[in-house]
């Protein structure tokens, strides 16, 4: 059978009842949508199409803004008759009934002037209109879909035609405007795990799919991201795409029919199907195909959105009215092929998806760094924070906050563990590394015991458990470690450290120790000096109870008559001991030769000396230059009985009548 162009067959049920029934259907269809808070509108007289066909007016909405109330009217044109452009037919077209409307963003609703969403042009109702209206709650470009079907009559037959009309509305984002999702928190210190919860979805039988984009840090799928770590400072991205979309039949592919009416009887039939939603109602009804058993119906795009759905096949027959050709329900889940058994037909369908809602929406996570905060003991009694970003302060001691201590200096009082927590003018806080500050000059006892006037111990009192011992007599200093007591050995300054339980050191006051010295002997040399040991810390040479300016070393050069002594001291800051005073022997001026033997002696000197030593004297001193004894030169070798002198070494020289005298030699008794 010839085919108006666009208009399928109907299936044989009766126009009024047929319209009655769909004039239910949109009823049943359009209760989701029709609420009372639109205003009612006018139809725009100007509304017209330069074909003939009906139309919608405007084709393209005014732009709303998300969050901003929004109102617009749409016209649609209804014609009377339509002429088909290629064949020049004329068709009346009866009635238009408005079947489905989708993509509508949400918070915004569609109110019909006709609440039975039913148009007829035939009967002089030549136009409609409807309003669009409410708040969008987020910003995207979207296709409200509006779908008809209109009765038309051709060439005798009354018949059906299906259409669509797509109306692009843009909804720009608001200040402060709304969001597709949710999310918490938006903003954080050094780093932010954040919830997200996608807030639009499809209705009824639509499926939603949800993508984020979290840019560095990852992409998820589904309507929820959970834990979503922002470890980095700075402004971070969030991206969510939604897509609505319904599930449509695409494709119907029937393999057999499994019979037909009398009138097949001699050839196949001439296959259609119609399709049922869920109220029972007819939501399409196919093409036919002229004698065959199987066939495909392409192309179709049928939302499906008003589940369980049911399939008929049918043969259409001219004469006796359409034969059955088998029934199956199906339930569309998802994109894919779903085989039916129509008994005694079989077919094929194919489910896709239609994006209808693509909404692109972002948002802001915020992550500002964590504030720089350092101590560092700024004094010997004070501890310092410096950095010109923090707004607040608060001290801690030993985890502990200290009342009322809250600037970039503080002075402790006690020894301890300290940090500081700094705040800046992002409210973002951080604590410094712990410091251990130590107060100053810890005092700590240190005492000398001494026996018969000799230093015999250093002992402290205080109640620790490991020491270092320091004694600065020597260079470098001696450091030892020991216990609470400690046995000095020389003269020097002593002090002991040691550590408490926080780690602060602890150290005593240095304490001189002086040990009691043996006054120095001096002596006089062969070249008349006076010498005294070497090894102590300071000497002092004194002449008749009078400091000699600059002698002080060891040795007194050839110095002169008169009588001297030494003062020394093994360490600066120690008692000095003086020696035994010494009178200054003057050197020989007569070079005659003269001897003494045996040397080393026992009891006995023999003494040799030339005639100019006759009528004078032999000295014998000790080393200090004092005179022992006596003895004249009467006469040449002189035996000289010196038993009564203690074992030791002596200094033997002569002197002439004339006060001459000669050098000293040194004999040694044994």
């Amino acid at each position: 059978m010839r085919e108006f162009s666009g208009i399928r067959h109907l299936d044989g049920v009766n126009s009024n009842l047929k319209n009655a029934v769909l004039a239910g259907l949109i009823m049943v269809a359009w209760s989701g949508q029709v609420i009372a808070q639109c205003n009612a509108c006018d139809a725009d007289p100007n509304c017209t199409s330069s074909d003939g066909f009906p139309t919608l007016c405007p084709l393209e909405l005014p732009s709303g803004t998300a969050g901003e109330p929004y109102e617009t009217v749409i016209t649609f044109f209804l014609p009377a008759e339509i002429t088909d452009p290629g064949s020049g037919l004329v068709a009346t077209l009866n009635s238009v009934a408005i079947t489905n409307i989708s993509g509508v963003p949400p918070g915004m609703d569609i109110e019909l002037d006709d609440p039975d969403a039913l148009y007829e042009p035939s009967s002089g109702q030549n136009s409609g209109c409807a309003t669009l209206c409410g708040t969008p709650t987020f910003a995207g470009a979207f296709e409200i879909q509006i779908n008809i079907l209109a009765v038309v009559t051709a060439l005798g037959f009354e018949q059906e035609v299906p259409e669509g009309f797509s109306l692009p509305l843009i909804v720009e984002p608001g200040a402060g405007g709304t969001s597709s999702f949710t999310f918490s928190p938006s903003a954080g210190c050094g780093e932010v795990s954040a919830d997200f919860t996608a807030t639009v979805f499809g209705e009824g039988n639509q499926i939603t799919a949800h993508q984020w984009d979290f840019g560095a840090f990852g992409t998820q799928n589904g309507d929820q991201a959970n834990g979503v770590l922002f470890d980095v400072p700075g402004v971070h991205e969030v991206t969510l795409e939604t897509v609505i979309q319904d599930q449509v039949l695409n494709q119907v592919e029937l393999f057999n029919t499994g019979g037909g009416g009398w009138d097949d009887f001699f050839g196949n039939p001439d296959p259609y199907f119609t399709l049922k939603d869920g109220n029972e109602t007819v939501v399409y009804t196919s093409s036919t195909f002229d004698a065959t058993t199987s066939g495909t119906w392409s192309g179709l795009g049928i939302v499906l959105n008003n589940p369980p759905y049911s399939i008929d096949f049918y043969d259409e027959d001219l004469l006796d009215g359409d034969d059955w050709l088998g029934w199956a329900p199906f339930s569309p889940n998802g994109p894919g092929a779903i085989n039916v058994d129509a008994n005694p037909s079989n077919a094929q369908l194919t489910i896709g998806l239609n994006p209808v809602v693509v909404v692109m929406d972002v948002a802001e996570v915020l992550v500002n760094p964590l504030p720089e905060v350092e101590i560092y003991q700024a004094g010997p009694n004070s501890l310092a924070c410096d950095n010109d970003s923090l707004l607040q302060y608060q001290w801690y001691m030993d985890g502990m906050a200290i009342e009322g201590v809250n600037a970039p200096l503080f002075q402790p009082s006690v020894s301890g563990w300290y940090t500081v927590l700094g705040l800046d003018s992002s409210g973002c806080s951080a604590s410094s590394d712990s410091l251990l500050f130590c107060l100053p000059n810890a005092p700590m006892a240190l005492d000398l015991i001494e026996a018969n006037g000799s230093p015999m111990a250093l002992v402290t009192e205080a109640d620790l458990d490991a020491w270092v011992w320091h004694f600065s007599g020597a260079e470098p200093d001696t450091v030892s470690e020991g216990g609470d007591t400690w046995f000095p050995i020389e003269s020097g300054w002593y002090w002991v450290e040691s550590e408490s339980a926080l780690g602060c050191p602890i150290v005593s006051d240095s304490l001189l120790v002086c040990w009691p010295l043996a006054a120095p002997t001096v002596t006089q040399d062969a070249e008349g000096n006076l010498v005294t040991e070497a090894g102590f810390a300071a000497y002092q040479w004194w002449e008749d109870d009078m400091p000699m300016a600059g002698e002080e070393g060891a040795t007194l050069l050839n110095p002169g008559e008169g009588t001297y002594v030494v003062t020394v001291t093994d360490f600066v800051g120690c008692p000095a001991v003086e020696s035994a005073a010494t009178t200054y022997v003057g050197m020989a001026t007569i070079d005659d030769h003269w001897s003494v033997a045996p040397n080393p002696f026992q009891m006995r000197l023999q003494l040799s000396a030339g005639r100019a030593w006759a009528g004078g004297e032999a000295v014998l001193m000790d080393l200090s230059g004092r005179v022992l004894e006596r003895h004249a030169l009467s006469g040449s070798p002189v035996s000289w009985d010196l038993g009564i002198w203690p074992a030791g070494t002596y200094l033997l020289r002569l002197e002439a009548q004339d006060g001459r005298m000669s050098s000293a030699q040194r004999v040694v008794k044994r």
